[in-house]
C-alpha cells in the first residue's frame, strides 16, 4: 500500500472492512451480533475455573499444608487465562460475531489488537495448563517416581509441548515487522508472516496434544486392579478433559474458515470463544484430582458441626461404609498405582 495522505487514511478508517457478499449491504450503525452468548460464556467460563482454583489452594494450602509445582503452574494458567478473558470481553465489546462488512476499519484494527493479545496470553495460559495437566499424571500415577513408559513419556511431553508453545508465543507476538501491522492493516510498509496459517498449524499440534494428554491417565486407570465403581469415579474426574479435546476440535475447523473465509472477523471470533472453552476446561481438569479430598473436609466438618450442636463437644471424624461414595477414590487410587508396577 503506498502511502496516503492523513484526509485519505481518516476516510479509510470508517470505511466498511471488507466488501459484502453481493445483495447484502454494510450496517455500519447497528449490526446483528452475540454480545450476549459472549458476555455468559465469558462469565460462566471465569466464575467456574475461579470457584475450582480456590477449593484446589484451600485443600492445599489449609488441609495439606504444602504447595507443589503443579499448583504455581496451575495459578499461573489461571491468572493468564483471566488476563485472555478480558482481552475477550474487550474484543466483545466491538464485534461479537460480526460480519467484517458490517464493521469500521477503525473497530476491525481495534478488534484485531485484542485477537493479537487474546493468541499470546493462550499460548501462555496453555504451556502453564498442559504442564500442569502431565505433572497431575506424574503424581498421581507413578508417585514413587518410577522410570515406566507412562513416567518416560509424560516428561517427553513436557519438553515438547513447552518447547512447542514458547515457539508459538514468539511467532504470534513477533509475526510482523513492525509489530503493529499485527494489527493495524493500514500501515503501508512492513512485512508479515502469515498468522493465519500458523494459527492452523498450531491449531493441529495442539489438538493432537491434547488427545494423547486425555487418554494417558485413562489407559492407566483402567488397567488398575479396582473395582468398577471406583474406576469410573477417579476416570470421571478427567472425564470434562473430553470438552477441552471438542473445545480444540471445534478451533481447529474454525480457524480452516478464518484461513479461507473473507468474514474473518466473524470466524475469527469463534476460534476466541472455543480456545475460551479449552483453556477453561483444562483448568478444572486440573485442579479436580484434590476434588475428592474437599468434598471429605466439607462432609466431616458438616458432620461434627451437627453432632456439636447435638452433643456439645468434641471432634466427630466421618468413616466407615457411611462415608459418600467416591470421596476416597483418589487416595485408594493412589496406592493402588504405588503398589502397580506394569
Amino acid at each position: 500500500m503506498e502511502s496516503i495522505s492523513p484526509a485519505q487514511h481518516a476516510a479509510l478508517l470508517q470505511s466498511p472492512a471488507a466488501t459484502p457478499p453481493p445483495g447484502v449491504e454494510s450496517n455500519l450503525i447497528n449490526p446483528p451480533n452475540q454480545r450476549a452468548v459472549s458476555i455468559f460464556v465469558i462469565l460462566f467460563l471465569g466464575i467456574l475455573t475461579s470457584l475450582a482454583l480456590t477449593i484446589r489452594l484451600y485443600t492445599r494450602v489449609v488441609l495439606l499444608h504444602r504447595m507443589k509445582l503443579v499448583d504455581y503452574s496451575l495459578l499461573l494458567s489461571w491468572a493468564s487465562f483471566i488476563a485472555y478473558l478480558i482481552s475477550a470481553w474487550l474484543a466483545g465489546s466491538i464485534a461479537p460475531l460480526v460480519d467484517q462488512w458490517n464493521l469500521r476499519n477503525q473497530d476491525y484494527i481495534t478488534l484485531l489488537f485484542y485477537f493479537y493479545l487474546a493468541h499470546a496470553l493462550y499460548g501462555i495460559s496453555m504451556l502453564f495448563i498442559k504442564l500442569s495437566l502431565l505433572l497431575n499424571i506424574l503424581e498421581l500415577f507413578t508417585p514413587l517416581h518410577q522410570k515406566t513408559t507412562l513416567y518416560k513419556a509424560c516428561h517427553l511431553i513436557i519438553w515438547t509441548n513447552s518447547t512447542f508453545y514458547l515457539l508459538f508465543i514468539i511467532l504470534q507476538l513477533f509475526s510482523c515487522h513492525p509489530v503493529s501491522k499485527s494489527w493495524d492493516i493500514l500501515i503501508p510498509h512492513g512485512v508479515c508472516l502469515n498468522t493465519e496459517v500458523i494459527d492452523l498449524v498450531a491449531g493441529a499440534i495442539n489438538t493432537t496434544s491434547d488427545l494423547i494428554i486425555f487418554t494417558l491417565p485413562q489407559i492407566r486407570i483402567w488397567g488398575l486392579q479396582m473395582n468398577l465403581r471406583k474406576k469410573l469415579a477417579v476416570s470421571g474426574l478427567f472425564s470434562l478433559g473430553l470438552l477441552a479435546c471438542a473445545a480444540s476440535i471445534l478451533r481447529l475447523i474454525h480457524s480452516i474458515w478464518v484461513l479461507v473465509s473473507a468474514n474473518k472477523s466473524y470466524y475469527e471470533y469463534f476460534c476466541v470463544l472455543w480456545m475460551m472453552g479449552e483453556m477453561g476446561f483444562g483448568i478444572m481438569v486440573g485442579c479436580f484430582p484434590l476434588l475428592p479430598r474437599f468434598v471429605r473436609h466439607v462432609r466431616e466438618t458438616i458432620f461434627a458441626l451437627k453432632r456439636r450442636g447435638v452433643l456439645d463437644g468434641g471432634d466427630v471424624r466421618v468413616g466407615g461404609k457411611g462415608d459418600v461414595a467416591g470421596e476416597q477414590d483418589m487416595e485408594i487410587l493412589l496406592v493402588s498405582v504405588g503398589k502397580d508396577r506394569g
